[in-house]
Protein backbone atom coordinates (compact mmCIF):
# COMPACT_ATOMS: atom_id res chain seq x y z
CA UNK A 1 0.00 0.00 0.00
CA UNK A 2 1.23 3.49 -0.85
CA UNK A 3 1.07 6.19 1.79
CA UNK A 4 1.94 9.59 0.30
CA UNK A 5 4.14 11.98 2.24
CA UNK A 6 2.68 15.09 3.82
CA UNK A 7 2.43 17.65 0.99
CA UNK A 8 5.34 20.08 0.90
CA UNK A 9 4.44 23.36 -0.82
CA UNK A 10 8.03 24.16 -1.80
CA UNK A 11 8.49 20.72 -3.33
CA UNK A 12 5.24 21.05 -5.28
CA UNK A 13 6.24 24.52 -6.50
CA UNK A 14 9.58 23.12 -7.67
CA UNK A 15 7.84 20.29 -9.57
CA UNK A 16 5.57 22.70 -11.39
CA UNK A 17 8.42 25.16 -12.06
CA UNK A 18 10.58 22.39 -13.60
CA UNK A 19 7.68 21.37 -15.81
CA UNK A 20 7.19 24.99 -16.88
CA UNK A 21 10.85 25.17 -17.90
CA UNK A 22 10.50 22.06 -20.08
CA UNK A 23 9.75 21.99 -23.80
CA UNK A 24 6.13 21.11 -23.03
CA UNK A 25 6.12 17.84 -24.95
CA UNK A 26 3.70 14.96 -24.45
CA UNK A 27 6.45 13.22 -22.43
CA UNK A 28 6.89 16.35 -20.25
CA UNK A 29 3.13 16.39 -19.65
CA UNK A 30 3.12 12.67 -18.80
CA UNK A 31 5.94 13.26 -16.32
CA UNK A 32 4.12 16.20 -14.70
CA UNK A 33 1.00 14.06 -14.43
CA UNK A 34 2.96 11.24 -12.75
CA UNK A 35 4.83 13.40 -10.24
CA UNK A 36 1.72 15.35 -9.20
CA UNK A 37 -0.42 12.21 -8.98
CA UNK A 38 2.22 10.58 -6.78
CA UNK A 39 2.62 13.65 -4.56
CA UNK A 40 -1.13 13.54 -3.77
CA UNK A 41 -1.37 17.09 -2.41
CA UNK A 42 -5.17 16.88 -2.02
CA UNK A 43 -7.53 14.62 -0.11
CA UNK A 44 -9.32 13.68 -3.36
CA UNK A 45 -9.03 14.31 -7.08
CA UNK A 46 -5.25 14.11 -7.34
CA UNK A 47 -5.12 12.33 -10.71
CA UNK A 48 -7.80 14.64 -12.14
CA UNK A 49 -5.85 17.67 -10.94
CA UNK A 50 -2.58 16.22 -12.25
CA UNK A 51 -4.22 15.68 -15.65
CA UNK A 52 -5.46 19.28 -15.67
CA UNK A 53 -1.96 20.56 -14.82
CA UNK A 54 -0.40 18.35 -17.52
CA UNK A 55 -2.81 19.73 -20.09
CA UNK A 56 -2.10 23.26 -18.88
CA UNK A 57 1.56 22.59 -19.67
CA UNK A 58 0.59 21.52 -23.19
CA UNK A 59 -1.63 24.58 -23.68
CA UNK A 60 1.22 26.87 -22.57
CA UNK A 61 3.48 25.14 -25.10
CA UNK A 62 0.79 25.61 -27.77
CA UNK A 63 0.40 21.87 -28.34
CA UNK A 64 -2.81 20.93 -30.10
CA UNK A 65 -3.28 17.48 -28.55
CA UNK A 66 -4.27 17.10 -24.89
CA UNK A 67 -2.96 14.26 -22.77
CA UNK A 68 -5.52 11.70 -21.62
CA UNK A 69 -5.51 8.49 -19.63
CA UNK A 70 -6.75 5.17 -21.00
CA UNK A 71 -10.32 3.95 -20.65
CA UNK A 72 -10.00 0.59 -22.44
CA UNK A 73 -9.97 -2.14 -19.74
CA UNK A 74 -6.69 -3.70 -20.89
CA UNK A 75 -4.91 -0.36 -21.10
CA UNK A 76 -6.41 0.74 -17.78
CA UNK A 77 -4.97 -2.35 -16.08
CA UNK A 78 -1.52 -1.67 -17.53
CA UNK A 79 -1.69 2.03 -16.65
CA UNK A 80 -2.82 1.34 -13.07
CA UNK A 81 -0.14 -1.32 -12.59
CA UNK A 82 2.61 1.01 -13.83
CA UNK A 83 1.28 3.97 -11.85
CA UNK A 84 1.15 1.86 -8.69
CA UNK A 85 4.69 0.66 -9.31
CA UNK A 86 5.78 4.31 -9.75
CA UNK A 87 4.18 5.23 -6.43
CA UNK A 88 5.95 2.43 -4.56
CA UNK A 89 9.35 2.20 -6.24
CA UNK A 90 10.01 5.37 -8.27
CA UNK A 91 10.07 3.28 -11.47
CA UNK A 92 9.31 5.89 -14.13
CA UNK A 93 8.04 3.36 -16.69
CA UNK A 94 4.57 4.89 -16.41
CA UNK A 95 5.87 8.19 -17.82
CA UNK A 96 7.13 6.66 -21.06
CA UNK A 97 4.16 4.32 -21.34
CA UNK A 98 1.64 7.16 -20.92
CA UNK A 99 3.48 9.41 -23.38
CA UNK A 100 3.69 6.60 -25.96
CA UNK A 101 0.04 5.65 -25.40
CA UNK A 102 -1.04 9.26 -25.99
CA UNK A 103 1.07 9.56 -29.14
CA UNK A 104 -0.43 6.33 -30.50
CA UNK A 105 -3.96 7.54 -29.71
CA UNK A 106 -3.69 11.08 -31.12
CA UNK A 107 -6.55 11.99 -33.38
Amino acid sequence: MYTPPVPDGRRLDAMVRRAGESAGTIRDAARLFAVLAKAQPFGDGNKRTALLAANGLLVEARRAQPITVPTDPGDVRTFNRLLSHWYRSDDESVVGWLADWNIRHMK
